[in-house]
């Protein structure tokens, strides 16, 4: 079993790229949509949560600008994250495997069973 590295940069990087054009394309719905029909959307989205009370479809450019940044940074983290994690978690799994027989691939398995039933015969 080989342990691969994933680049927490390149991930960081697309994570927070499709969570930017999904905030980009929230800003877009709500103000190509009526007020009504926005509820009814991202009421369908959240299973039903009623957000009628709190849904303001006019927002200030600099918030709207604010929210694309911290969007893709938090988003950024998340994916820089998931590879961090990921690689430490293919490393462990790879040195518990060289140090098992029971590891490998499933040709490596076959020949130590061989070799161990050839040994107990």
């Amino acid at each position: 079993m080989k342990s691969t590295a994933i680049n927490p940069k390149g991930l960081g990087l697309a994570f927070g790229l499709t969570a930017t054009v999904f905030y980009i394309g929230c800003v877009i719905t709500l103000a190509a949509t009526p007020h009504d029909k926005a509820i009814i959307f991202f009421n369908s989205l959240l299973h039903g949560v009623d957000i009628s009370s709190i849904l303001r479809t006019s927002m200030p450019i600099p918030e709207m600008i604010f929210g694309v940044i911290t969007t893709f940074i938090l988003a950024w983290f998340a994916g820089a994250m998931t590879a961090v994690f990921t690689t430490l978690q293919s490393r462990t799994n790879h040195e518990l495997c060289t140090n098992s027989l029971s590891c490998g691939s499933p040709s490596t398995n076959n020949n130590n069973t061989k070799r161990n039933s050839t040994y107990a015969t």
